[in-house]
């Protein structure tokens, strides 16, 4: 077993803004409640890619906030993962605020390179 520290980072704007979602809380009240690096333990039968994986949901479901990557460092280079998941979801909700205001499908718009007019 291996272990390695994660560095993670946080997104707090979401879709509508920071306002919306931190309760009356400034920045720096938010990110004192939120690790800022972990701990990760890595099996023989398991990637590093696969635990920082269910890493990522277990952060975002625990602290209700976005982590678009983390930096870990691998036999001395570190690495950034990003969480790709986490950012499709982001830019599908934006895709369907978009969507009803303006009742076009953003996402077919940009599916398979083509760009809106």
């Amino acid at each position: 077993m291996k272990k390695y520290d994660v560095n993670i980072t946080w997104y707090l704007d979401g879709l509508v803004g920071f306002e919306s979602y931190s309760d009356g809380r400034t920045r720096e009240q938010v990110l004192n409640t939120l690790p800022i690096t972990v701990t990760i333990e890595v099996n023989n039968d398991e990637t590093v890619g696969d635990v920082v994986s269910e890493l990522f949901q277990t952060l975002e479901s625990d602290y209700g906030w976005l982590v678009p990557e983390v930096e870990i460092n691998i036999d001395g280079l570190t690495k950034t993962i990003v969480n790709y998941s986490s950012q499709r979801d982001y830019l599908d909700a934006i895709f369907r605020e978009i969507q009803q205001e303006t009742g076009r499908d953003m996402r077919e718009a940009f599916a398979g390179g083509r760009h809106a007019v």
